[in-house]
């Protein structure tokens, strides 16, 4: 099926794929879209000072990459100015805390990465096939995980 589903679910966010842009507030996810090849999708980051990818860190540098958060406190005006086809964030599960209301007012889907609640190195790297939905690269994102569950085993 193409285009935005004709269904209505409250409070649901309709995110169009493949993603071109987007906004990744983990080192994690930047890892995820590298593993994918797909970083020059990657138009934002959260603090570069936690980022060891090399072509993030120079793209932060030369202003190609916009840095949108320190401490964990995100500049929602840059992150409109933007405005990524996604902006992945990290939750803390609770809907509550993980509400960015102007972000949404502003139309700008984001979806929480809950990673850091797994409780296996296994059950953390399988969010490499959320991120990949996103980019309809699921295949993709299978066959790699499978050689992390290998390695790992």
């Amino acid at each position: 099926m193409q285009g935005k589903p004709q269904m209505k679910i409250a409070k649901a966010v309709y995110v169009k794929t493949p993603v071109k842009i987007v906004a990744a507030m983990s080192s994690l996810y930047v890892g995820f879209l590298e593993r994918l090849s797909l970083t020059s999708s990657i138009k934002a980051v959260d603090n570069v000072d936690y980022i060891s990818n090399q072509k993030i860190i120079d793209g932060v540098a030369a202003k190609t990459i916009t840095q949108l958060a320190i401490a964990g406190n995100i500049n929602e005006e840059l992150s409109i100015a933007l405005h990524p086809d996604l902006f992945i964030n990290y939750g803390s599960g609770t809907s509550q805390s993980d509400k960015q209301q102007k972000l949404a007012n502003a139309g700008i889907p984001m979806v929480h990465c809950l990673d850091h609640l797994e409780t296996s190195p296994l059950g953390r790297a399988e969010w490499i096939k959320f991120i990949a939905c996103f980019y309809e690269k699921e295949k993709l994102a299978d066959s790699l995980f499978k050689l992390t569950e290998q390695n790992y085993l």
